[in-house]
C-alpha cells in the first residue's frame, strides 16, 4: 500500500493493542469461570459425599441425579473437608477444573483469533482501497496542476471519500471556468489593441510625412503655413 500515514498508523497501534488486552483479558475470564466451574464441582460432590453418607444402605443413582438438600450439603461439606478438599482446594490438584479452564482459554483464544482476523482483514482491503482512491486523486491533481484543466477525480460511487472528490471535481470546474475566462478576457485585449494599432498607423504615418515635409520646407513659410 505504500508509505502509512500517521492516522493509519495510529489506528493499526490501537488495533494491536485492544487485540493485546483482550488475549489478557480472555486469561482472566477463563480463570474465573473454572473457578465458578469449581465452586458447582465442590456443590455436586458435597451433595453427593452427604447423601451417600446419610443413605448408608442405599446405593442409587439419585445420589448423583437429585437436588441435594442442605442436609447432605453440610454433611458432605464437613466430610470431604476433613480430607482437605474443600473451597481452599487448589485448581492444579483437581484434573478436571484445569481442564476445563484450559478448554475455555483455548476456546476464548479461537474465537479472539478469529475476530481479530477478520477485523485486520477488513481494515486491510479498507485502506487499501482507501490509498488507492487517494493515490488516483492526487495524480489527478497533479496533472490538473500541470495544465490539464479536463481531469477529473472519479467520483460516480457513494461514500464519504466520493462526496469530498466531487466536491474537488465542483471547484477544478470553476477554475477551469475562471481561467478560460481570463483567457478570452486577454484575447480580446490583444485583439482591441491590436486592431487601435493598426487604426492609428495610417494618420501616424501621415503627421511623420508632414513633419518631414515641414522640416524640408522651413524657408518657404506658405508652404509650412498650408501643412499647418
Amino acid at each position: 500500500m505504500g508509505k502509512l500515514g500517521k492516522e493509519t498508523k495510529t489506528l493499526l497501534i490501537t488495533v494491536t493493542a485492544i487485540c493485546l488486552v483482550s488475549f489478557l483479558l480472555a486469561g482472566e475470564i477463563a480463570t474465573l469461570l473454572a473457578k465458578n466451574f469449581q465452586q458447582e464441582l465442590l456443590l455436586h460432590d458435597y451433595g453427593v459425599a452427604g447423601h451417600l453418607l446419610n443413605n448408608e444402605n442405599e446405593l442409587s443413582i439419585a445420589a448423583f441425579t437429585s437436588q441435594p438438600d442442605e442436609n447432605d450439603l453440610e454433611r458432605g461439606r464437613a466430610a470431604l473437608a476433613s480430607i482437605g478438599y474443600d473451597e481452599t482446594a487448589s485448581m492444579r490438584f483437581l484434573p478436571a477444573v484445569r481442564t476445563y479452564r484450559n478448554q475455555t482459554m483455548l476456546s476464548v483464544f479461537l474465537l479472539l483469533v478469529f475476530l481479530f482476523g477478520a477485523v485486520y482483514i477488513s481494515l486491510f482491503l479498507y485502506l487499501r482501497r482507501q490509498h488507492k482512491a487517494f493515490r488516483n486523486a492526487e495524480n489527478t491533481i497533479l496533472q490538473f496542476l500541470d495544465g490539464n484543466t479536463t481531469s477529473r477525480i472519479e467520483c460516480s460511487q457513494a461514500g464519504d471519500w466520493y462526496s469530498l472528490f466531487h466536491a474537488i471535481n465542483e471547484m477544478a470546474a470553476i477554475l477551469s471556468a475562471h481561467a478560460e475566462n481570463q483567457r478570452q478576457t486577454k484575447e480580446f485585449l490583444q485583439d482591441i489593441i491590436s486592431d487601435v494599432s493598426h487604426q492609428m498607423k495610417t494618420p501616424l504615418s501621415a503627421l511623420n510625412m508632414y513633419h518631414e515635409i515641414i522640416e524640408s520646407h522651413k524657408e518657404d513659410a506658405t508652404a509650412v503655413s498650408s501643412f499647418y
